[in-house]
């Protein structure tokens, strides 16, 4: 559907661009007298004034490749609207994306399926319009430290953002000092339209908890290896849960 829509968008904007061509006296585009720079500089402006006639968001829409947490950080702040982040494969840490309110979805994946980049973690945080996608999460819990995460601590978390999906994430946890699976793998809080697909997680104490949220579609997700609960539902309005 999105190719034709932007099939008809580049006709029309062919045609606009005919018409104001042939539109202009024919002393102004034919002439011997008229300097090839003024010409030049008048197609230019007549292309700067079609962008508007373009959809933005097929405009902004466009394909970001990073290989380091630096660039991923840099193109996270830049997107508008539209843009796939492709991931190289290799460790980027925790990915947080917060008090982003795209105009259209911004997907964050990896660009190799068969090397797929890995994080620690997920936040989502007050955003809008962003999609988590075919990626690995190894989360390595800190064992030896003095004062060990408690269990109810999250990894992940989507928290007052709405329209998000998170699909096709590898979402590994870890064992604590006792050999069961430590904390909560991830967070649904005060959340609008949240999709959570086709996801796997493993050694977790709670593996999914959804809470105060409206509008959430959990469907298709494995889990495997929980020593608590698979999925919490607290204080939820208009919830699928469906082939977990």
């Amino acid at each position: 559907m999105k190719s034709i829509i932007y099939k008809v968008q580049v006709l029309t904007v062919f045609v606009l661009l005919c018409t104001l061509v042939f539109a202009q006296p024919t002393s102004a585009i034919a002439s011997n007298q008229v300097d090839l720079t003024l010409q030049l500089q008048q197609m230019q402006s007549l292309l700067q004034s079609l962008k508007a006639k373009i959809n933005p968001s097929v405009l902004g829409a466009s394909v970001v490749k990073v290989k380091t947490t630096a660039e991923l950080v840099t193109a996270i702040s830049k997107a508008t609207g539209g843009e796939t982040i492709q991931l190289a494969p290799g460790n980027y840490g925790k990915l947080v994306i917060n008090t982003k309110k795209y105009a259209t979805p911004v997907t964050i994946t990896s660009e190799d399926p068969a090397n797929r980049a890995v994080i620690t973690g997920f936040d989502v945080l007050a955003s809008k319009n962003v999609v988590v996608d075919s990626m690995d999460v190894k989360y390595t819990y800190p064992i030896t430290a003095a004062t060990p995460p408690p269990w109810y601590t999250s990894v992940n978390n989507i928290k007052s953002s709405q329209d998000v999906v998170v699909s096709n994430m590898m979402i590994y946890g870890d064992i604590d000092a006792t050999g069961y699976g430590a904390l909560t793998g991830v967070v649904i809080r005060a959340g609008t339209n949240v999709t959570f697909k086709n996801n796997y997680l493993e050694n977790w104490n709670i593996a999914l908890v959804n809470m105060q949220s409206s509008d959430l579609v959990i469907d298709g997700n494995e889990i495997t290896k929980i020593s608590g609960d698979g999925i919490e539902n607290v204080e939820l309005q208009r919830v699928t849960l469906s082939n977990n």
